[in-house]
């Protein structure tokens, strides 16, 4: 098994070098129940940002 080195990450003020050894590269699957969870989270998010807003407003 061959492994591959990728550069993550290069820090000037710390002057260091991050490295992580990659064993293998999986291919992202998208089920339909995974895309549903997605979907459901970003929404769940936007409603509870929308409501924020609206305490905010009337609040002031």
């Amino acid at each position: 098994m061959s492994l591959e080195c990728v550069l993550v990450e290069y820090k000037e003020s710390d002057r260091a070098f991050h490295l992580i050894f990659v064993e293998e590269i999986l291919k992202p699957k998208l089920t339909e129940e995974l895309a549903l969870k997605i979907g459901v989270d970003l929404f769940n998010g936007w409603v509870k940002e929308k409501i924020q807003e609206i305490e905010y407003e009337l609040s002031n």
